[in-house]
This record gives C-alpha cells, sequence and structure tokens, in this order.
C-alpha cells in the first residue's frame, strides 16, 4: 500500500473567517470568500523524500498602535497644527488572491507528481515477469519506499549491486539473465535526470522572489485570504509585486516538473536493480542446476519455491553494508575463493597464451631434444617448470612433472607417458569450463553455510578433509563405492548400485571393534559364489550365520583383524545406510583412484582418526582406545557433539600449493550435467528384465 504525509488538501469555504479585512472609510467589516490552501513546500517528494510536511503558523491582520503609544509630548497646540491629508492605506489584495489560487493550482500538481510515483511504481513492477509477484511483496515490505535510493539520487547500494553483478563472470556465472547492459543504461538515465533538479534547487530565485517564496510556503489550505494579505504587507509586499510572483510560480512548477521526470527515472532503476538483488540471491543460495539428483528441473521455478526465504532475505538484510551482506550468501569454505582465482588464471591463459602441444610420446629422465624443450615449455606455461627451456630432461624437469600429475590425479612418476599428454593437451578453455562447473557446485554445497567443525568427502578426490571454520584440521584418504554395473537379484534391479550416494547427516556414534552385518545383496552376489568354491569360506574368516525364525539367515563377521569393517566404524545414520569405516585392505590407498567399496568409504589411517575425534569430543582418551581395542569386544562411544558430515561431488580442487586440482569423473556425473541428463533417477537402476 502506497503511504504518503498529505495535508493539503483544497476545498471552497463559505465560512467567515477569523482575520477580517475593513476597508478604509466605512463603517461595516466585510471578508472575502477564498479557497482554503496550504503549502508543503519545495523539497516535497516520493518514496523516500517525504520532506512534504505543511508549516502552521498562525497568521493575524495586522492591529493598531495602542492609546498609550500616542505621542503627547508636543507643546503645540491642536490650533497651531497644519491640517493632514490622510494617506491612502497600501493593499495587497490582489497579490494574495492571485497567492491563493496558483497556490491551490500547484498543490494540485503536487499531488499529480505523487499520484504518477505510485502508478509509475506499478508500471515498472509490472515490466518484470518471473520476479513480479516477490518485488511486489518487497516494496509492500519497504512501505512504498525506493530501496535503491533516497529520493533525490541512486544510493551507493546501487553502485554496489552493479559491481557485483559485473563481477559475475569471475563466479563462473554468465550476466546474460543480468541484462547488463540494460542495467547500465537505467542507471545511467537516473543519474542524468537527479542533475536537473539539483540545479533548480540550487537556484532558487533570490531577493525579494525569496521573500515571497517564504510567505507562499508558510501559508497553509486554512489561512484566509485577508491573513494572507495581511501578511504580505508585514513582509512589505504590494500589488506592485504580481511580477514577483509570477517568478515563484514558475520557479515552484519547474521544480515540480524536474522532480516527476527524477521520480520516473528513479523508480525504473530502482526496479531494476532489485530484480536482479533477487536473481544474485537466487544463484548464489537457492539454484541448483550441477546436482546430479537434487537439480531443479526449471531453474526459472526458484522465484516461487524460494518466495518466502527470499521475501525473509530482503526483510533481514542490513543495506547500509549491502557489500558484505552479499557476500555473505557466497560459499564460506575458503577453497571457493581459490576456484575463483583458479578461473581467472585459466580464462586468461584461454585469452592470452597460444598453448604448447606436447608431442605423443613417452618422456623420462635423460632424454634431450626440441620434443622435451616444447614440454619444458608447456610445464612453464601453466606454472609448474620454472627453469631455463633447455631441452633436456633432467630432475628440475622430471619434479614438475610429478607435481603436475599429482594435480591431475594421474600416476606420480615423472614419466610422461600417454595419460599426462592427454592432459596437458587438454586446452585451456576446457579447463576454465571446468572450474565454472566446479564454482557451481561449491555454490550448491550444503557445506556453504557450515561454521565450526565438519567434514567434508568429496567423491572424487578420494578424500574426506577435517575443517575447522576455514582451517583445513587433517586429510585422510578414501575408498569410495565402485562404478560397476551391478544386479540385485533379491530387489529385482540393476544399476551402479555401489556407487556413494551424496548426501548431509551427523556422524553420532563411533564403534570400536565393530561386527559386519552382511546386507543380503552382498551375501548373495558374493559370499555364496566364494562358499561355492571354498565349502569353509565362513569359518576362514570368521563368519556367523544366524538363522531366523522365517528361516531366512543373517550373516555377520566377528570382531578381528580380518573384518571387513577393521577395527573402528564411524557412523552417521542414514537412509542409504553408508558410514566410514577401517579396511584390511590397507593395499587400496596407494592406488591414485580408489572406488573399490560396496558404498560406505573405508578411511586410511582409522584409529588415528577415532583418537583425534574422540580425545577432541572429550568421550575417550587416546589409552581408553587402546585398551578398548585390546579387547576384541564390541563398543560404541556416543559423541557428545555430532559432527556434521557432507558428502559430495567435485571434480576440481585446489592443492597445498595453489595449483587447481582436475580430477576424474569418477562417475560420470560431470559428462551427465553436460548432456543436460541431471537430474538423474535416485539410484539411477533398472529392472532387471527392463
Amino acid at each position: 500500500m502506497f503511504t504518503y504525509q498529505v495535508t493539503c488538501l483544497m476545498k471552497p469555504t463559505a465560512q467567515k473567517p477569523k482575520g477580517v479585512y475593513k476597508p478604509p472609510g466605512t463603517g461595516t467589516q466585510k471578508y472575502i470568500p477564498g479557497w482554503v490552501i496550504c503549502w508543503m513546500g519545495v523539497s516535497f517528494g516520493c518514496g523516500n523524500d517525504v520532506s512534504m510536511a505543511p508549516q502552521s503558523d498562525s497568521l493575524t491582520a495586522p492591529q493598531p498602535p495602542r492609546v498609550d503609544q500616542v505621542d503627547r509630548t508636543s507643546p503645540q497646540s491642536e490650533s497651531a497644527k497644519s491640517p493632514s491629508v490622510p494617506e491612502k492605506p497600501a493593499s495587497a489584495l490582489e497579490l494574495a488572491n492571485k497567492l491563493v489560487a496558483e497556490h491551490a493550482l500547484l498543490r494540485e500538481q503536487q499531488s499529480n507528481v505523487i499520484e504518477s510515483f505510485k502508478s509509475k511504481l506499478t508500471e515498472e513492477i509490472g515490466r518484470v515477469s518471473a520476479s513480479r509477484k516477490l518485488i511486489k511483496a518487497a516494496y509492500e515490505a519497504h512501505e512504498s519506499a525506493l530501496v535503491f535510493s533516497d529520493g533525490q539520487t541512486m544510493s551507493a547500494t546501487a553502485d554496489v549491486m552493479l559491481r557485483l553483478v559485473r563481477e559475475l563472470p569471475s563466479h563462473g556465472l554468465s550476466t546474460d539473465r543480468y541484462d547488463l547492459e540494460e542495467l547500465e543504461r537505467l542507471l545511467a538515465v537516473a543519474k542524468e535526470a537527479t542533475e536537473p533538479y539539483k540545479t533548480i534547487n540550487a537556484t532558487s530565485p533570490g531577493g525579494k522572489s525569496q521573500t515571497l517564496m517564504a510567505v507562499f510556503d508558510k501559508i497553509d489550505a486554512e489561512t484566509p485570504v485577508s491573513a494572507v494579505e495581511a501578511t504580505l504587507l508585514d513582509s512589505g509586499f504590494t500589488d506592485n509585486d504580481l511580477e514577483t510572483l509570477v517568478k515563484v510560480v514558475d520557479y515552484k512548477k519547474s521544480v515540480l516538473d524536474a522532480k516527476k521526470k527524477l521520480n520516473d527515472a528513479l523508480i525504473a532503476a530502482d526496479v531494476a536493480i532489485l530484480n536482479r538483488f533477487f536473481r544474485y540471491l537466487i544463484d548464489f543460495r537457492y539454484r541448483k542446476v550441477a546436482h546430479p539428483f537434487r537439480a531443479m528441473r526449471k531453474p526459472e521455478s526458484a522465484w516461487e519455491a524460494f518466495h518466502k526465504k527470499l521475501l525473509a532475505d530482503f526483510k533481514t538484510i542490513q543495506f547500509s553494508d549491502l557489500e558484505q551482506e552479499m557476500r555473505g550468501f557466497w560459499p564460506k569454505n575458503p577453497l571457493y575463493e581459490k576456484t575463483r582465482v583458479g578461473l581467472a588464471y585459466y580464462e586468461k591463459l584461454a585469452l592470452e597464451v597460444p598453448q604448447v602441444t606436447v608431442a605423443t610420446r613417452t618422456f623420462k629422465m635423460g632424454q634431450s631434444g626440441d620434443s622435451v624443450k616444447q614440454l619444458q615449455t608447456r610445464l612453464a606455461q601453466e606454472g609448474y617448470y620454472s627453469g631455463s627451456l633447455t631441452g633436456h630432461f633432467d630432475e628440475d624437469t622430471a619434479q614438475a612433472v610429478r607435481t603436475y600429475q599429482e594435480t591431475h590425479q594421474l600416476d606420480v612418476d615423472g614419466i610422461v607417458a600417454a595419460g599426462t599428454v592427454r592432459s596437458m593437451n587438454v586446452p585451456w578453455s576446457r579447463r576454465a569450463e571446468q572450474v565454472r562447473l566446479s564454482l557451481q557446485r561449491w555454490r550448491e554445497s550444503d557445506t556453504r553455510d557450515l561454521t565450526g567443525f565438519y567434514i567434508r568427502v568429496n567423491i572424487p578426490q578420494f578424500e574426506a578433509e577435517f575443517w575447522e571454520n576455514d582451517t583445513l584440521l587433517r586429510k585422510h584418504r578414501v575408498v569410495v563405492g565402485s562404478n560397476a554395473w551391478e544386479k540385485d537379484p533379491d530387489r529385482g534391479i540393476e544399476g551402479y548400485l555401489n556407487r556413494t550416494m551424496l548426501f548431509s547427516d551427523e556422524m553420532e556414534l563411533i564403534v570400536l571393534n565393530p561386527l559386519w552385518h552382511v546386507p543380503k545383496r552382498i551375501k548373495e552376489t558374493e559370499l555364496d559364489k566364494e562358499l561355492e568354491k571354498t565349502p569353509d569360506y565362513y569359518e576362514k574368516h570368521n563368519f556367523t550365520v544366524k538363522t531366523l525364525e522365517d528361516g531366512t539367515q543373517q550373516v555377520y563377521q566377528n570382531s578381528g583383524p580380518g573384518n571387513a569393517l577393521g577395527q573402528v566404524k564411524f557412523l552417521f545414520p542414514n537412509e542409504f545406510a553408508i558410514y566410514m569405516h577401517d579396511t584390511p585392505k590397507k593395499q587400496l590407498f596407494k592406488k591414485t583412484l580408489r572406488a573399490f567399496s560396496h558404498g560406505c568409504m573405508r578411511v586410511e589411517n582409522p584409529l588415528d582418526l577415532a583418537e583425534f575425534l574422540l580425545e577432541r569430543d572429550a568421550s575417550m582418551t587416546a589409552d581408553e582406545l587402546q585398551k578398548t581395542i585390546k579387547t576384541n569386544r564390541e563398543r560404541g562411544i556416543k559423541l557428545n557433539t555430532p559432527i556434521p558430515v557432507v558428502i559430495e561431488y567435485n571434480t576440481v580442487g585446489v592443492s597445498s600449493d595453489g595449483h587447481m586440482m582436475f580430477l576424474f569423473d569418477v562417475y560420470g556425473y560431470d559428462k551427465n550435467f553436460e548432456e543436460g541428463k541431471v537430474p538423474l533417477p535416485k539410484h539411477k537402476v533398472q529392472a532387471l528384465d527392463g
């Protein structure tokens, strides 16, 4: 609802005014019917510019001098005095009537400016499409005042939003949906419109016009004409000053015209910026397009889907510190900012550095020649080699190759074979595309708002990271679920059944010396086959079979060094029955690509991790842990403070020395995204006979 403090209503009056003008030489008093008038002042406004309150000083006709003020000291007698001719009193009646009439017309024009503000705001809101409902609600919550303007000019917050929109490509986001060119045009028009209004206000008429304007602004709608005349006379004005009144009225009309044009420009720019403001919030907090399972089928539906949350954000944001507030919508993990730096780096390479192609051959220590020089040049282009381009494959060259291999998830051997050559010949532009997708995955990550202590597992990186706010405390290698196509006869389905699912939960329990309760699918598809080959397989591997009343069998593996879960497991209850645990197959941690499990995550150095977590939680000391392990009996320790766990998928990382890490798309989720196949079915399974 639009609200304005308007106290200048024009209406005729037939009542006898309090102030009376008595013409000289008459014995009767008369009053002149007039208009109830008011004036809001030059500095009126719409939206935020609301300095419109009228002045209400009471005006009365001048009074004759008191008797005791007559000079009676003259010694001259009455008969000796010269006869005097009475002067005709000065008149300002015509000036007063014209002033009242012009005042009424200007009030009407002023009201039109106010109504024009409301209609223009409604018109501009109607121009937007998807966000119309949200923007209308935002202005209502803001009491119909402009958000990025004070009613006189665009505020500094408008420039903040413009700069943030211009910087979107540094986040891997296009400005196409923001129509940056149109936004810049509207802001330029608004800034241009402020100049005429400022100029007019700075060049108000001086001299008698200024004095008359003060009288003009002082009266209100209830002031009678007689009082207006008295005030004019008292201020030194007569009917001879009609030309001065014309100057005052022309000036005030020019102010109103300039204000109308300024309002129109400010409103158009304000609505445009507010529209981009909400789109920015959507892109950084609510829009999901890359998550393999949670991507929005219709991203534009975010306007309606998150209407309440977006409006709540708008109501709570501190616009006085807008830049910091908007940065608060960026992912908090410091790797996000480092990834932005990486994007700028590869975009610069793509634009400015012709990429050297590495010959398709094997390079190793001791070789020399132009091909080796090309290899050194290529490594130097990406910041891996800083030595001289000697053309000799020496130790410095081999170390540069090893560093490159480490950050590109290749076998680290210092030998440039087919896999390393393929990686080096990936175009810079393709690397930039990968980084842009990584930034989008960060914006969609459940870690984006996490603070305090939490665990992040990045499946393509095959690592679990342990964060305290923006500090990485430690990392542990993990083995994740395999990407093999599997069958589940019991459920009659097949698919990528072993993939580690993407979800978030809280670690609540650490179990020492765990039993392994074998899932039915694993029993039927793996253990039963082992039994066919080795009848005493269960006895050799410490399995126990329990037959239930319905005749079905439950198989579990007892605690001990050979247990598939090892000596400890870390539980965060979830619908997928996925958790972290130890493993007797330690050799798998030496592999570069570690996707071998049935879905759970096997963690390297699990007892060291358990000790770290339990001591940090004050749940168990290191000595107590070792004593419990030696008992070979299962024991669960409930954590005093559950730990957030986020399992996600991002094929770009950042090494400790700042290099971008390009990781293997182990589950093909990047490929699915690029082919427009997301969101995928939750488990990507199908019927066995389908």
